[in-house]
C-alpha cells in the first residue's frame, strides 16, 4: 500500500485537508483503505503529516480504519 499512501502525500499541497478518497477509487475495499490509511498515519508518526481525523469500525469482526483525513507538513 506504500505506494498510494506516498501518492496521496506527495500529491496535495503542504497544509491542505486531505480527507481519503473511497468510493470509486482503489481504496473502495476495506482492508485496502485501512491499509493506505495505516500507512499515512505511519507517516504522521514521523511528522511528515498530521491525521487530523480517524475512524474505526468493525468490518467482519476486525477493526478496521474506515475514515481518515490529513494535512501534509512537510
Amino acid at each position: 500500500m506504500g505506494s498510494i499512501s506516498t501518492a496521496l502525500v506527495l500529491e496535495s499541497r503542504i497544509g491542505e485537508r486531505i480527507e481519503l478518497p473511497r468510493c470509486g477509487t482503489a481504496l473502495e475495499l476495506p482492508w485496502v483503505y485501512d491499509g493506505v490509511a495505516e500507512d499515512i498515519c505511519a507517516m504522521a508518526k514521523s511528522g511528515k503529516v498530521e491525521v487530523i481525523a480517524r475512524e474505526v469500525q468493525q468490518v467482519q469482526g476486525e477493526p478496521l480504519i474506515t475514515h481518515l483525513a490529513f494535512r501534509r507538513l512537510l
